[in-house]
C-alpha cells in the first residue's frame, strides 16, 4: 500500500493538546451553563414551540433553496443539450454546472427530510389519560413532509433525466449500489474516498463525541440518558460491524 504524508509527532501531540483544551473550555462552559441553568432555570423564550418555530422556518428555506438548485440543474441539463459538440470548453463548464447543482439540491432535500422528520417526532406526542388518549402536534409538519416524499419522485425524476439511469424514487441497498456502479471512475473514486472519510470521522471523532456530550447532559440533568446511550452504542458498533462485509468479499 502507498504511504501517504504524515505529521510529525510533535504535531500528532499538539493536535491532541489543542483538542484537550478545547474539550476543557466547553466542559467548564457547559458546567457554568448547568448551574445557571440549576439555580435560575432556563429563560421563557428557550421553550420547544419557539425552537419548533425556527426550525419549521430552516426546513422551509433549505426546501427553497433543493428546489432553486433543481430548476438550476435542469436549465442546464437543456443548455448542456442543445450546445455545439466542438465547443469542448463551454461543454464541460456546463457538465460540472449541472451535476454540482443536482448533487447540492439532492444533499438540501435529504436535510430537509431528516429536519421534518425531527420536527414530527419532537412536535407531536400522545398524553393518556384515565378513560382516553389525546394526541398532539403539527398538521404542518405532516402536510410538508407528504410534500417531500411527492417532491422526492421528482428529484429522482430529475436525476434520472441528468444521469440518463433509471432509479426507483425508492431505490433499494442494491439499486443504489447499481447506480453508483454506473458513475464515471473518477465520480465513484471521489465517492469512496468520502465514505471512507465519513465511516472514519463518525468512528473515531463524531460518535465518541456523542458519548462525552450525552455524559455532560446526564450531569447537568442528573439523569442518565440511557435511551441515547443505547442509540449512539448500536450505530457505533453497527458501523464496525457492517465492515465485516468489506473483509469477507475483498480478502476472501
Amino acid at each position: 500500500m502507498k504511504q501517504g504524508k504524515q505529521i510529525s509527532t510533535t504535531q500528532r501531540w499538539l493536535r491532541n493538546i489543542v483538542y484537550m483544551l478545547i474539550a476543557a473550555i466547553c466542559g467548564g462552559f457547559a458546567g457554568y451553563l448547568g448551574a445557571l441553568i440549576f439555580k435560575f432555570g432556563l429563560p421563557s423564550y428557550l421553550n420547544l414551540d419557539n425552537f419548533l418555530f425556527y426550525l419549521r422556518i430552516v426546513t422551509f428555506l433549505i426546501f427553497g433553496g433543493t428546489l432553486y438548485l433543481g430548476i438550476k440543474a435542469n436549465q442546464t441539463y437543456k443548455a448542456y443539450h442543445s450546445i455545439s459538440d466542438e465547443d469542448e470548453e463551454q461543454i464541460d463548464i456546463l457538465y460540472k454546472k449541472m451535476y454540482r447543482n443536482l448533487e447540492y439540491a439532492t444533499i438540501l432535500f435529504n436535510v430537509a427530510v431528516s429536519l421534518t422528520l425531527l420536527n414530527l417526532v419532537l412536535g407531536f406526542g400522545v398524553i393518556f389519560l384515565e378513560e382516553r388518549a389525546v394526541m398532539f402536534g403539527s398538521v404542518f409538519d405532516l402536510v410538508f413532509y407528504v410534500v417531500l416524499l411527492i417532491a422526492q419522485i421528482f428529484m429522482m425524476k430529475l436525476t434520472q433525466k441528468i444521469r440518463d439511469y433509471k432509479l426507483s424514487a425508492f431505490a433499494t441497498v442494491k439499486e443504489v449500489k447499481d447506480f453508483m456502479e454506473a458513475m464515471d471512475e473518477g465520480e465513484k473514486q471521489a465517492n469512496y474516498e468520502m465514505s471512507f472519510q465519513i465511516v472514519f470521522t463518525l468512528n473515531q471523532i463524531v460518535l465518541p463525541g456523542l458519548y462525552l456530550f450525552l455524559f455532560v447532559i446526564s450531569i447537568l440533568l442528573q439523569e442518565r440518558q440511557i435511551i441515547a446511550f443505547l442509540v449512539v452504542a448500536f450505530l457505533h458498533i453497527y458501523i464496525n460491524v457492517m465492515q465485516v462485509r468489506m473483509i469477507r468479499r475483498y480478502f476472501k
